[in-house]
């Protein structure tokens, strides 16, 4: 269902699956995402490159991601998180709740010349606490104008590159009076059904 034609390694993990003990990281509660949204004019989406496979596993569990080619016989095994694995949106929940919701940051010991000597952790930004919400990898930013709008999307866009999520800029869209999100369309007038969602209903065969 990906936008992109792009080919992607998929893995049957029905079995892996089956032994691996469940993740109580929660999810976000959706109506709470729009609510916060609600008010705002000016929107930003954000898209991270094969953001799951940058979820890496500990090299002593690669192995239970093992898989052989159909084509020539040869074994694989995933270096980070393959599509499928149960708990996969719990952890990256968790992830998303450190880089942008937590009330301190960790900084690189390299970049403190401008904090005290020998502290890696400074106050985070209110501008990610304040005008951003996510729902697994789904991250939008919201303003109420322009100007407000530059600075915030310049402070989203500097953070997940610190832990090696890296922005798909041709799927982040920038600047837009509405979005698509979870499966509404939002505007400073509030949410709509995605029309996309509804796209093939016409196509439906009509009950006898």
């Amino acid at each position: 269902n990906k936008s992109d034609t792009n080919k992607r390694v998929c893995l049957d993990t029905q079995a892996l699956n089956n032994i691996l003990v469940d993740d109580v990281q929660s999810l976000p509660h959706i109506p709470d995402i729009f609510h916060k949204l609600a008010g705002y004019s000016v929107f930003a989406t954000f898209d991270a490159f094969s953001a799951f496979h940058r979820l890496e596993i500990l090299k002593s569990d690669r192995v239970k991601t093992s898989w052989t080619s159909p084509i020539d016989g040869t074994q694989f095994c995933f270096k980070g998180s393959p599509y499928g694995i149960k708990f996969l949106s719990n952890i990256y929940q968790r992830v998303m709740n450190r880089l942008l919701n937590d009330d301190y940051e960790y900084v690189d010991p390299t970049e403190l010349k401008n904090h005290h000597k020998g502290n890696t952790l400074i106050r985070r930004s209110k501008i990610l606490k304040d005008h951003i919400a996510y729902f697994v990898d789904d991250l939008v930013c919201f303003s109420r104008n322009m100007e407000e709008h530059l600075i915030h999307v310049k402070e989203v866009t500097r953070t997940p590159n610190k832990v090696n999520l890296i922005l798909n800029v041709d799927k982040c869209h920038f600047a837009q009076k509405s979005i698509n999100l979870l499966g509404f369309t939002v505007s400073e007038q509030g949410k709509t059904i995605d029309i996309r969602k509804l796209s093939n209903i016409e196509s439906w065969p009509l009950t006898s």
